[in-house]
C-alpha cells in the first residue's frame, strides 16, 4: 500500500530437489521446515499424483488428498450458520450433522524417498517480526544440514560476478539482461 506497514506475507519456495527421485539428503530440512511455527505444509506428491504434506513421522510424510471426495454435510441441528437463515427463527432451523464432516478412514503416508522431487513449501508470515524469525530459523536449519534453499539480505551481483574476469569458476553462468 506504500506507507510501509507490514502486509500478512504468504510465501511459497517452488524447489526441485533431484532428477527423477528426492535426494534423501534433504529430508533432515523437510522435517525441520514442517517443525516450524509458520510452516503451512508442503505441496508435492507422487508421479501423476498431488499431495498435501502437513507433518512427518519418522520416515514418512502424512498427507491430505485434495482430490478426494467428501461426502456432503446434512443432519444435525445447529442454527444461524447459513445464509438467508434469521437467527431465532425456530421455523427456519438449519441443521448440520457434524458427524459426517470430512474425515478420512485413517492417516494417509508416503514414504520422503517415494515423492517427486518438485515440491513448493508455504510459510505465513503474520507480522515482520514472524518473518524474521522464519528467516533466522531457516538459515540455522541450513547451517545443521543439506539447505533446500538460502535466505539472503539482498539478491546476487551476477554483473559484479562477471565483470571481475575470472569466469572460469562457472562456465555454467550465463546472465541474461538488456545490459549483458
Amino acid at each position: 500500500d506504500g506507507s510501509g506497514a507490514w502486509q500478512p506475507l504468504l510465501l511459497l519456495v517452488p524447489l526441485r530437489l533431484g532428477l527423477d527421485a528426492i535426494d534423501t539428503a534433504y529430508v533432515p530440512f523437510l522435517q525441520g521446515l514442517l517443525k516450524l511455527p509458520q510452516s503451512l505444509g508442503i505441496i508435492g506428491g507422487r508421479p501423476r499424483k498431488s499431495f498435501y504434506f502437513v507433518g512427518y513421522q519418522q520416515d514418512k510424510l502424512l498427507y491430505l488428498d485434495p482430490h478426494e471426495v467428501q461426502p456432503a454435510l446434512g443432519g444435525g441441528n445447529i442454527r444461524g450458520h447459513v445464509p438467508g437463515h434469521v437467527p431465532g427463527d425456530m421455523q427456519g432451523d438449519v441443521t448440520i450433522d457434524v458427524a459426517s464432516c470430512h474425515f478420512t478412514g485413517g492417516v494417509r503416508s508416503v514414504p520422503f524417498n517415494e515423492i517427486d522431487p518438485t515440491l513448493a513449501a508455504g510459510f505465513f508470515c503474520k507480522d515482520a517480526r514472524s518473518f524474521d524469525a522464519l528467516c533466522c530459523s531457516c538459515t540455522s536449519l541450513g547451517a545443521s544440514c543439506l539447505a533446500a534453499f538460502s535466505v539472503s539480505e539482498s539478491p546476487p551481483d551476477y554483473e559484479a560476478r562477471l565483470s571481475d574476469g575470472d569466469d572460469d569458476d562457472d562456465p555454467d553462468l550465463v546472465v541474461v539482461g538488456p545490459n549483458v
